[in-house]
Protein backbone atom coordinates (compact mmCIF):
# COMPACT_ATOMS: atom_id res chain seq x y z
CA UNK A 1 0.00 0.00 0.00
CA UNK A 2 3.11 2.10 0.20
CA UNK A 3 2.22 3.15 -3.58
CA UNK A 4 -1.00 4.81 -2.18
CA UNK A 5 0.48 7.17 0.67
CA UNK A 6 1.03 9.81 -1.57
CA UNK A 7 -2.79 10.05 -2.12
CA UNK A 8 -3.96 9.13 1.44
CA UNK A 9 -1.63 12.06 2.45
CA UNK A 10 -3.32 14.52 -0.04
CA UNK A 11 -6.33 13.00 1.07
CA UNK A 12 -6.14 14.16 4.31
CA UNK A 13 -5.42 17.83 3.57
CA UNK A 14 -9.35 17.41 1.90
CA UNK A 15 -10.88 17.22 5.41
CA UNK A 16 -8.53 19.19 7.04
CA UNK A 17 -9.32 22.23 5.00
CA UNK A 18 -12.58 21.56 5.05
CA UNK A 19 -12.77 21.31 8.70
CA UNK A 20 -10.74 24.05 9.63
CA UNK A 21 -13.90 26.17 8.57
CA UNK A 22 -16.23 25.04 11.29
CA UNK A 23 -16.67 27.50 14.30
CA UNK A 24 -16.06 24.74 17.04
CA UNK A 25 -13.16 22.86 15.62
CA UNK A 26 -9.09 23.72 15.20
CA UNK A 27 -7.08 22.08 12.81
CA UNK A 28 -3.84 22.99 12.19
CA UNK A 29 -3.94 22.88 8.47
CA UNK A 30 -0.73 23.35 7.81
CA UNK A 31 0.79 20.48 9.62
CA UNK A 32 -1.65 18.19 7.55
CA UNK A 33 1.10 16.43 5.25
CA UNK A 34 0.16 12.94 6.65
CA UNK A 35 -3.24 10.88 6.33
CA UNK A 36 -3.49 11.59 10.18
CA UNK A 37 -5.89 14.29 10.78
CA UNK A 38 -5.90 16.34 14.42
CA UNK A 39 -9.21 18.00 15.34
CA UNK A 40 -8.70 20.23 18.37
CA UNK A 41 -12.36 20.90 19.62
CA UNK A 42 -12.89 24.28 21.03
CA UNK A 43 -16.57 23.88 22.00
CA UNK A 44 -18.08 22.34 25.12
CA UNK A 45 -18.09 19.19 22.89
CA UNK A 46 -16.09 16.32 25.27
CA UNK A 47 -13.80 13.88 22.67
CA UNK A 48 -15.78 10.84 24.13
CA UNK A 49 -19.34 12.71 23.26
CA UNK A 50 -18.08 13.55 19.74
CA UNK A 51 -16.94 10.45 18.88
CA UNK A 52 -20.62 9.18 20.15
CA UNK A 53 -22.50 11.51 17.87
CA UNK A 54 -20.04 10.68 15.02
CA UNK A 55 -20.32 7.06 15.22
CA UNK A 56 -24.09 7.20 14.64
CA UNK A 57 -23.41 8.87 11.56
CA UNK A 58 -21.05 6.14 10.50
CA UNK A 59 -18.01 8.77 11.03
CA UNK A 60 -15.12 6.86 13.07
CA UNK A 61 -12.60 9.24 14.65
CA UNK A 62 -10.65 8.37 18.26
CA UNK A 63 -9.91 10.63 21.22
CA UNK A 64 -6.31 11.71 21.74
CA UNK A 65 -7.21 13.82 25.24
CA UNK A 66 -9.95 15.20 26.08
CA UNK A 67 -10.87 17.57 23.16
CA UNK A 68 -9.04 16.15 20.72
CA UNK A 69 -9.53 13.54 17.93
CA UNK A 70 -7.62 11.60 15.40
CA UNK A 71 -8.95 10.50 12.15
CA UNK A 72 -7.26 8.68 9.98
CA UNK A 73 -7.62 8.72 6.54
CA UNK A 74 -6.38 5.12 4.30
CA UNK A 75 -7.35 3.39 1.19
CA UNK A 76 -10.78 2.43 1.77
CA UNK A 77 -12.20 6.22 2.04
CA UNK A 78 -12.36 8.08 -0.83
CA UNK A 79 -13.10 11.97 -1.98
CA UNK A 80 -17.08 11.69 -1.66
CA UNK A 81 -16.80 10.24 2.08
CA UNK A 82 -14.49 12.88 3.08
CA UNK A 83 -17.04 15.65 1.69
CA UNK A 84 -19.80 13.34 3.35
CA UNK A 85 -18.20 13.29 6.76
CA UNK A 86 -17.03 17.33 6.40
CA UNK A 87 -20.79 17.70 6.13
CA UNK A 88 -21.98 15.49 9.35
CA UNK A 89 -18.82 17.05 11.05
CA UNK A 90 -21.02 20.48 10.36
CA UNK A 91 -23.90 19.39 11.83
CA UNK A 92 -22.62 18.22 15.22
CA UNK A 93 -20.23 21.38 15.40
Amino acid sequence: MIERLAEDHANARRPAEGLADLKGLFLAVKKARTNIVYIDIVSDIASNEAIKKLEVENVRVSAVGSHRLRAIIHYHIRCDDIDKTILKFGRLF
